[in-house]
């Protein structure tokens, strides 16, 4: 029995690339019958997931864009919230202001005199005015004091003296208006030449802010959200 002798395997393979590199359309036979079909069609697939991953990242970018302009209106919404809390408030705080501070700080015959629902009253507009012209208060210090809250005019209870109070009204205080209180007081008193005292009143406020305010001498009046 004649026993064929096999080839070898690297001299098959050299023997084969060398026929397909020299027959190209033998080359293309044989690709078709050693790789399945799933493999020949991979890269259409591959392109296909491109397509579908840059589709994703367009509505990623939609969702970004989308996201960052809510959370601008979520800002502004909450920013709107707390200017109407503050109006709310201060609308309620002028209805009953005087009898409130005027109980607080021992004082009798409150008016008001300006408050974010009224104009400022001639006797204190004329007396800013003259103030500003005079050069006891400068334009920085004026406007601050048209914009405080309330101002009140009063006597105290003690001596009758006359005295003027600057209100700041927020829903929560803060430092800014125990700041805005102290400097409007002060400014009443260059223009006036009299007793003045400042205060802040809101419905909450946090114990550093009571310490400031302690050491500013603002008087804190802490009023129930039902005003």
């Amino acid at each position: 029995m004649t026993t064929e002798s096999q080839i070898d395997p690297e001299s098959l393979v050299a023997r084969m690339m060398a026929e397909l590199q020299a027959n190209p359309a033998a080359r293309e036979l044989f690709l078709r019958s050693a790789l399945t079909q799933e493999f020949l069609g991979l890269p259409a697939r591959m392109e296909a997931v491109e397509n579908r991953l840059a589709g994703v990242e367009d509505r990623l970018a939609n969702l970004e864009k989308t996201v960052a302009e809510l959370v601008e209106a979520v800002k502004q919404l909450v920013i709107e919230v707390g200017h109407l809390k503050g109006v709310a408030l201060e609308t309620r705080l002028h209805r009953r202001v005087r009898s409130r501070v005027s109980q607080a700080l021992g004082l009798r015959r409150a008016r008001i005199m300006q408050s974010q629902l009224l104009e400022p009253l001639p006797e204190l507009l004329e007396r800013m005015d003259t103030a500003l012209a005079d050069g006891l208060i400068t334009d920085d210090q004026d406007s601050p004091l048209e914009a405080t809250d309330v101002i009140l005019r009063a006597e105290r209870k003690n001596d009758g003296s006359a005295i003027w109070v600057a209100i700041e009204a927020s829903s929560s205080i803060n430092e800014r208006d125990i700041q805005r209180a102290r400097e409007s007081a002060d400014i009443l008193s260059i223009i006036f030449q009299q007793p003045t005292e400042a205060a802040v009143v809101g419905h909450r406020i946090g114990v550093l802010d009571e310490k400031r305010a302690d050491t500013a001498q603002v008087h804190v009046l802490l009023v129930d959200p039902v005003l």
